[in-house]
């Protein structure tokens, strides 16, 4: 039995320092894993870049005491130099729809269009470039013309997955689209989504899925298989707590007015 622990919507933003973010997505991997009784769970980050950015080639880069092989493929092995712990990055873009619904391409590289296609187009395109397309939960994102929208994907299992989102408020309801994709047998993924924030540099791995596959093999081909089949599994960590939730939001809302004045939302909690 083969124990694996993902983080499908990762991002390296400009202000993390590569080490603390892999020692941070690794112990919080870890937490997880002895959380569903699997300390020795594979480990593993989905990173969905934004425009500009090549996450895994920067912590090839600038991870001083984590030796982070790449291969062709965009996929990489990050090995602590100290304790051992090994996790495995898998290479992604982040995209938007022309009706400004987020998509993630996981597992794949590619140079992603200039300008916003219509969301069936936008996902149509990932697939043609090898990656698998995942609509991911956002605040705000899933409500009023844009639910509707969405509504006739949730019955194509094979064309997309949907994702909840670390960001998500505790204790709120999981989002109706995520509950008839869970009522019908589908497999929601969940990851931690971080913010362009100083305080979730830590934030990597906090919520994740987890599957348990009765095939061995290369940690990133199995999670491959869990993704396009998809293969049941379970969400596992925290949301965010009211009082972190109030201020990423305030912070967010204030960068996004106020570009010059980049605040921290504190510890993230």
């Amino acid at each position: 039995m083969t124990h694996l622990l993902a983080d499908t919507h990762v991002h390296l933003y400009e202000m993390y320092d590569a080490n603390r973010f892999l020692d941070a997505a690794v112990s919080n991997l870890r937490s997880l894993g002895e959380g569903v009784g699997s300390s020795s769970a594979q480990c593993l980050l989905c990173m969905v870049d934004l425009p500009g950015q090549d996450a895994v080639a920067r912590l090839k880069d600038e991870a001083s005491y984590w030796e982070v092989e790449m291969a062709d493929s965009g996929r990489a092995v990050a090995t602590r130099a100290s304790g051992g712990e090994t996790l495995h990055v898998l290479p992604g873009h982040q995209l938007v729809s022309t009706e400004d619904l987020e998509v993630l391409a996981l597992d794949c590289r590619f140079t992603p269009p200039t300008e916003q296609m219509p969301l069936l187009e936008l996902i149509s395109l990932v697939r043609e470039a090898g990656g698998v397309p995942v609509l991911p939960w956002g605040v705000g994102k899933w409500t009023g013309t844009r639910a509707r929208i969405l509504q006739p994907l949730l019955g194509q299992a094979s064309e997309v997955l949907f994702a909840d989102s670390g960001n998500r408020l505790q204790g709120s309801p999981i989002p109706a689209s995520l509950q008839y994709a869970l009522d019908h047998g589908r497999c929601p993924v969940a990851g931690s989504d971080p913010l362009p924030l100083e305080s979730h540099e830590s934030r990597a791995g906090c919520y994740a899925t987890h599957w348990a596959v009765e095939e061995e093999g290369d940690a990133a081909d199995l999670l491959r298989s869990c993704l396009t089949q998809p293969k049941a599994g379970t969400w596992e960590g925290t949301l965010t707590s009211m009082v972190q939730f109030v201020k990423d939001q305030a912070v967010m809302q204030r960068n996004k007015r106020a570009p010059w004045l980049k605040w921290s939302a504190g510890k993230s909690s």
